[in-house]
This record gives C-alpha cells, structure tokens and sequence, in this order.
C-alpha cells in the first residue's frame, strides 16, 4: 500500500560525528553535548549513523544507543534519521535492523543503496531487494544514502524515481555530485515525500536554486552556521560569496584525509568535550593541519559576523 508521510523539513542537515572514549568505547556524555551543540547551531534536522559517525564500525546496539539518545536530546526541535549497515546484507537483516531501530524514534530508518544490491547486479535487482524490504517494514519511513561503502553506487533517475514513487522513502543523501544530476533528480522525486539533500559543497548553492531539500556533507560538522546562512539566503546575490567559500576552502575540502579527526578536533576548538579518538581510521592530524583548522575557525567567524551584519542591514 502506498503511503503518503509528510516531507522533512528543508535545510541543514549535519551528518553527525561519533564520539568515542580515549579507549574506544562510546562516550555517551560527549555525543550528548555534540547534539546539544548541533540544536544550538540550529540545524534542521540530523543524520546520526552515517559513515561520518563510522557507521560501519558500529554494532547494531550501538547504533540503537546513539539514535535514542539523538532523540531524546533533541527533543522535538529537529527530527532525526539514522542509518542501518548489517555485516551481511539481505532484505531480511536490513528490515531487521529498520525495526529496531524504528523503536528509538528516529524520523526514518537510512539504508545504504549499495546494500540492497551487489556490484555485479543491476538495478532491477536493486528494486526487487527494495520492495522486498518495503514489505518486511510494514509502513515504516525509510531513507536512502549513497555511501562510499562498502561500495558507492549510484542510483540511475529512473531508479530513483521508482523508488520515490512508492511513497516510503522521505530521506536521500545524494553524492553523485553532478548538479545536471541533481536536476534532473529533483525534478523526477518531485510531487513525492522524498528530500534530496545534496552532499556536495561545490554544487550547493545551485542544488539549492533547483530545490533540493538542503545540504547533508561533511561541512556541516565544521561550521553548521555558514551553511544555515547559505540555505537561509540562497536566493541572494550574497550567497555567491558563501559558495565561494565553501567551495574553495582548503580545510574543509582537502583535510577529507584526516577526516572525521579533523572535524572533531574542530568540535574541541568549539569547547566540546571530546576526544580525537577514531574507530574508522589510525589517523591523526599534525600541526600544520591544527593551525590550517584554527585559521579556519576564524574566517569563517569573520564571513559569518560579516555576512550577517549585511543582512541585517539589507532588511532594516
């Protein structure tokens, strides 16, 4: 049966980081305080058991842990969704993993498109995997991502569009990074609860003129508030110079090879308390990394003060 939920709201949707003990254990207390920080910066919703938040390191209890306390911080000022990533794949232990987690609350259950089919099948096999799922979930809101792993897929539009179609699916993290495809997705998903949200900075702004849903990528876990004002203003000549920023900057763009650390060493620089410590990589960041964060801290401080001081002018 064809369900009808009401769409997600619009706007910045971080893909939360995962704290973690200098031990490695989940440090419950610092992922409190990193979705407390998340609903000061006033985001509009969040993605919790995400590859940024190592999913792929995470047991299902942990996943289940993490979503309730997700929920429970934020408490109704934004919605949350979380994803699933069982070690072995199938209709049946994804639907699982969606019922479980269905309990703690969380908008919609996110499953990875490169798990409901194998490199070698096709899309048709995708779809069959897909409506299996939807049957073993009864009426549950999914989600869709195009992880990197265990291998990135992507979607064909007219895949997309079957999947939207149903009426199951409000959530897509879209990382084609292609904004003709982006377009053309919009447009297909349009008229259905679906909200595509672009993981792609450099094709932010013109994702937002064609209507996506908002911004779900890594940027949102250095300085939330630039992409809140880009979202915010995206219809302004000004919010050329926030892309450009976004765009262009090194720290955000080309540290991807320490991230998550660099992102939680820039969640220290923002006074929260949590460690360095990463289970998806060994990596760590040296000194010039710290002082390329650090500058980064303050020029985006400075766009920001800048940029809404304009604003406020231009509507006084």
């Amino acid at each position: 049966m064809k369900q009808n939920f009401s769409p997600l709201p619009s706007g910045i949707w971080p893909p939360a980081l995962t704290a973690f003990t200098p031990s490695g254990e989940l440090d419950l207390p610092g992922n409190r305080a990193l979705f407390e920080w998340y609903a000061s910066a006033g985001v509009d919703g969040l993605f919790v058991s995400c590859l940024t938040g190592e999913l792929n390191c995470l047991s299902i209890d942990e996943i289940l842990q993490l979503n309730r306390l997700a929920v429970e911080t934020a408490a109704g000022r934004f919605p949350v969704v979380g994803g699933v990533m069982p070690a072995a794949p199938t209709p049946e232990t994804i639907a699982a993993d969606v019922l479980r987690l269905a309990e703690t609350g969380v908008a919609a259950s996110v499953v990875l498109v490169s798990q409901l089919a194998a490199p070698e099948e096709d899309d048709d096999r995708l779809l069959a995997n897909a409506d299996r799922l939807l049957k073993l979930t009864g009426d549950l809101p999914l989600g869709l991502y195009e992880c990197p792993k265990p291998y990135h897929r992507l979607l064909r539009e007219k895949t997309l569009a079957e999947l939207a179609a149903t009426g199951r699916f409000v959530f897509f993290k879209d990382t084609c990074c292609d904004i003709g495809r982006i377009r053309e997705r919009i447009r297909l998903v349009r008229g259905t609860p679906l909200r595509l949200f672009n993981a792609n900075a450099a094709t932010l702004l013109d994702s937002f003129r064609a209507g996506a849903g908002g911004y779900c990528g890594v940027g949102a876990n250095y300085y939330p508030e630039l992409f809140r004002l880009l979202w915010a203003h995206r219809d302004s000549e000004q919010a050329k110079k926030l892309q450009q920023f976004i765009a262009t900057n090194d720290a955000m763009a080309d540290l991807g090879r320490a991230y998550p650390v660099s992102a939680k060493y820039m969640a220290q620089l923002h006074r929260l308390p949590l460690s360095l410590r990463c289970r998806i990589t060994e990596r760590t960041i040296g000194d010039g990394d710290r002082q390329t964060l650090r500058q980064l801290g303050a020029d985006a401080e400075r766009l920001i003060r800048r940029f809404s001081a304009n604003a406020v002018m231009e509507t006084a």
